[in-house]
């Protein structure tokens, strides 16, 4: 009632936190409520959507307006979201990855390349000038139409400027081009350290393209630095613990950054006997906060819902 009647409480992100209570404590008549509650457009997407459909399944329901819950996961199942693959998950589907590939003539990347501003930033990058090179690049692409764009940021891909690769597709809004947005960075180096822990390639390329979008010199406002975001006591630790040579400022190499991150989360799924969801956490949260919500919950407790409730947003 308080809530029908008060605007302030009535706003989305109120709702939301009920609906992840009512999903810690599986309430599912309540997580439905609380959906009922949102504003048309926010029920209408994937993450509502497919938590209406958990509901109810949970409480076999049917109803008018949405059909079964079989028929909103075949729905999103379309889409290319995190929520779209836990839906092609539960119908055994493939993902619908919405991909479009990167078809450029050499003429044309040739002709990008030539660009005087490119030149420089790619100068700059190469000399570790990194803010002067963002600078260059920024003002040669800020015109530039979606084909541009998109060999621009082909280009930088095969540079191995793999984070302005990703800033073009985000720029020109170019979401389906994922060769580009999910490049296989530092391949070699990545299999590399896979061979030597028990770390699949696929997660290495994840947790890096997750905390800084393969830049190699990104700094956190909490202090995080590098490729896979390492804290600098964390990667003393994991140096020590592995026989590494290492200096604060070797962070910002890319390959010693893959390396210590790597091991750090080599030495995570080892602490969380390979659940990966939980190591993954603890890579972004640290492991004493994963131990505290993994403590808070029960045991049983499905793997989307404890996703969905953990209480940072970032991770």
């Amino acid at each position: 009632a308080m809530i029908a009647n008060s605007h302030e409480l009535k706003q989305n992100n109120v709702i939301h936190a009920l609906v992840r209570e009512s999903l810690k404590t599986q309430s599912w008549d309540k997580v439905l409520h609380w959906l009922n509650a949102l504003s048309e457009q926010e029920r209408s997407q994937d993450r509502w959507q497919y938590w209406r459909a958990r509901a109810m399944g949970e409480l076999a329901l049917v109803d008018r307006d949405h059909g079964s819950p079989e028929q909103i996961y075949l729905k999103l199942a379309n889409n290319r979201s995190f929520y779209g693959f836990l839906s092609s998950d539960r119908m055994g589907k493939s993902y619908s990855l919405e991909h479009i590939p990167v078809e450029i003539s050499p003429s044309s990347l040739q002709t990008m390349e030539a660009l005087p501003g490119l030149k420089r930033a790619r100068e700059l990058w190469l000399k570790g000038n990194f803010g002067e090179a963002q600078a260059e690049w920024i003002f040669t692409t800020r015109h530039m139409g979606s084909d541009d764009l998109v060999a621009a940021g082909e280009l930088a891909r095969r540079w191995g400027w793999y984070n302005k690769g990703i800033n073009a597709m985000i720029s020109g809004n170019l979401w389906d081009y994922l060769s580009i947005r999910f490049p296989l960075a530092y391949e070699d180096e990545v299999h590399q350290m896979s061979s030597l822990t028990s770390v699949t390639p696929d997660l290495i390329f994840a947790v890096a393209r997750q905390e800084s979008a393969f830049a190699e010199n990104a700094r956190s406002s909490a202090g995080a630095m590098g490729l896979m975001q390492l804290m600098p006591a964390t990667a003393k630790s994991t140096a020590r613990k592995n026989g590494i040579k290492h200096r604060k400022q070797d962070l910002f190499d890319p390959v010693h950054n893959i390396r210590l991150g790597s091991f750090y989360l080599n030495q995570l799924l080892d602490q969380y006997n390979g659940n990966r969801i939980l190591a993954a956490a603890a890579y972004n949260a640290g492991p004493h906060r994963v131990d505290r919500w993994v403590g808070k919950n029960p045991q049983d407790v499905a793997f989307d819902i404890w996703i969905e409730t953990i209480p940072f947003k970032e991770t």
